[in-house]
């Protein structure tokens, strides 16, 4: 294989960050501490990804706040049955925010 048949970079302009606290539930309930964004349990994705030879593989998780409507996409190791209890590492989509 020729060398960087596969390159990874990155775009200038990002369109992902780490995720952050929901903006409207710690707004409204939230006196400053964190509070997590919250799911529709009819309006997700949990997928198993594997390339062809087997030699990668990942959990994924997509889904929108019923608050903020953030688009948020969590990644984990795809080891064992998904469980509640599953830590994933957690991007949120960057939306601008419009001032009135």
């Amino acid at each position: 294989m020729p060398p960087n048949l596969c390159l990874i970079a990155s775009p200038v302009e990002e369109s992902f960050r780490r995720a952050q606290g929901c903006p409207v539930a710690m707004d409204k309930w939230g006196h400053g501490e964190y509070l997590a964004h919250q799911g529709n349990p009819d309006s997700f994705l949990l997928a198993d990804a594997a390339v062809k030879d087997g030699s990668a593989s990942v959990r994924l998780v997509l889904w929108r706040c019923v608050y903020c409507n953030i688009l948020l996409a969590g990644l984990a190791p795809a080891d064992g049955d998904p469980g509640i209890g599953q830590a994933f590492t957690w991007a949120e989509q960057v939306v601008t925010e419009l001032s009135v």
